[in-house]
């Protein structure tokens, strides 16, 4: 095995990795249930509404980098764990050059469509239309930021440089947050708000840059840009881009749908217990993304390895995901009153519900999902989302009119229950040592389904806590005897006394 495998995949190294980038997830997550509060009280809904839908678009229109950000991740990642990282510095300014030239393009034609969006499609009120269209114009110049700060970070993923990754992060992720309410004294536009958040972007940028190259110092010498690497990078993103276009689409499909069908108010009675509930999937998406770049690198050296890691991720994503989202699901109305007053809550409450089980879900998917795309498979993923947007526009075409809300809950949880069906199958096909995960954790899901079930019949909230006290420690004893023990959370939470990996050279 290569010297630079043991070096980024050690045991220690991804511990050290996944605790990181859980800090790094739940940071913002803890802010956002004081800063979302205090946008809503003092935009409104309609505002906020705006605000939400402009995150929305730029994220989606992060489309344009066509899957070079993964790209460049997976193919760094195989370089390194074949020993030929010489080849790395003409890989990064390759994909570099490309994630900025399709930013600029995704600038030029989301600028162009601003005044049509929110004029003729989100039909926003006219009284708001001027900030609106300025405020997605100005959105439009962060894409450039976006993409190429995600190129900047996969090549630090592939490095497992997650230390640096989270000094970035981690102030940068809080002060999206944090940027538009100190925007808030002087005004309450919302391009005001946007033009904050953009210039937190570009700093984010900036630092990313500036780690890349201290990492790889051999960027530093004269810019190589490899037409080879291009038709490579293209393919394996092509793939990344069906997947780029369609799963952001069905993430933020039910927004525009809701906003169209009922009304801006009732997208905001919407997106606060969807922010809320979504933001646990990303802890399943922290542990991932330290995993991908092993999965990546050990696959064709090593299958039983990357097996062993699959099962390890499967395992640490049940650990840390399944009893909070059942605290969440008990609770979930008691929580959104005191978070957001008991008028959202009112709404919100069988939203979230359903949102939770959809959260579990989607949650687990992330393992299979990282490992068919590790697997050098970005063709399955793109055709699983594909299967699924018909069925998921047709759920939403059913459930939103006669449900409200709750039916557009509905149906994206009954989309992200297919997914995973789909990604574990897959996997289980495609690496035979991972195939005992695969069981277990569907498994996890049948009994999590049960739990989620019988979590609805306590009433009060004195009943709730009975069933809590009852479940929760049966969920994570069962969990901990699954995974082997308390040996398991403390190699998970085992963090190595050494240092990141040093920079290497050519």
């Amino acid at each position: 095995m290569s010297s630079d495998l043991d070096r980024l995949h050690a045991g220690p190294v991804l511990a050290r990795s996944s605790v990181l980038n859980l800090v790094v997830t739940a940071a913002p997550m803890v802010v956002a249930l004081v800063a979302i509060p205090v946008l809503l009280s003092q935009l409104g809904p309609a505002r906020f509404g705006i605000l939400s839908l402009a995150w929305t678009v730029v994220g989606y229109f992060g489309l344009f980098d066509i899957g070079l950000g993964r790209s460049l991740t997976h193919m760094v990642s195989e370089r390194l764990g074949a020993d030929r990282s010489h080849e790395v510095p003409g890989l990064v300014w390759t994909g570099l050059v490309l994630l900025l030239a399709f930013g600029l393009i995704g600038t030029l034609v989301t600028w162009m469509l601003a005044p049509i969006l929110v004029q003729d499609i989100l039909r926003i009120p006219p009284g708001l239309q001027a900030e609106s269209v300025a405020a997605f114009q100005i959105l439009s110049v962060s894409i450039p930021l976006l993409i190429v700060s995600s190129g900047l970070k996969g090549i630090l993923e592939a490095e497992q440089r997650f230390g640096s990754i989270a000094f970035i992060q981690l102030p940068a992720a809080v002060l999206l947050l944090v940027a538009p309410i100190l925007v808030l004294p002087l005004s309450h536009r919302v391009d005001a708000l946007v033009a904050a958040m953009v210039a937190v972007r570009f700093g984010g940028l900036v630092a990313l840059a500036f780690t890349v190259f201290r990492v790889i110092p051999q960027l530093r010498t004269r810019p190589r840009f490899v037409s080879a690497e291009t038709r490579k990078l293209m393919s394996f993103g092509g793939w990344l881009t069906v997947s780029n276009v369609v799963s952001p689409l069905m993430v933020y499909i039910d927004r525009f749908a809701i906003g169209a069908v009922i009304s801006l108010t009732a997208v905001a009675s919407y997106v606060i217990p969807y922010e809320l509930v979504t933001r646990v999937v990303r802890l399943p998406i922290a542990i991932t993304t330290v995993f991908f770049p092993a999965f990546a690198a050990t696959h064709q050296s090593d299958p039983d390895r990357t097996g062993v890691l699959f099962i390890s991720a499967c395992q640490t994503i049940l650990l840390l995901t399944v009893a909070p989202l059942l605290l969440f699901f008990l609770f979930a109305g008691e929580g959104l009153t005191v978070w957001v007053g008991a008028d959202f809550a009112t709404q919100g409450t069988v939203v979230a519900r359903w949102l939770i089980v959809g959260a579990f879900f989607n949650g687990i998917a992330q393992a299979p999902f990282a490992l068919v795309q590790g697997l050098g498979r970005p063709n399955l993923t793109a055709r699983f989302h594909v299967w699924e947007l018909p069925f998921y526009m047709v759920a939403l075409w059913i459930l939103l009119p006669r449900f409200g809300i709750s039916g557009a809950a509905l149906a994206w949880t009954l989309r992200a229950a297919a997914d995973a069906v789909l990604l574990f199958a897959a996997s289980y096909k495609l690496l035979p040592s991972c195939r005992s995960g695969v069981v277990r954790t569907t498994l996890w899901a049948v009994g999590a389904s049960v739990l989620f079930g019988a979590a609805t019949q306590p009433t009060s909230v004195s009943a709730k806590g009975v069933f809590a006290l009852i479940a929760l420690p049966a969920i994570v004893g069962l969990g901990l005897r699954q995974a082997g023990g308390l040996g398991a959370l403390r190699r998970l939470v085992k963090i190595s006394p050494s240092k990141e990996p040093r920079s290497w050279t050519a």
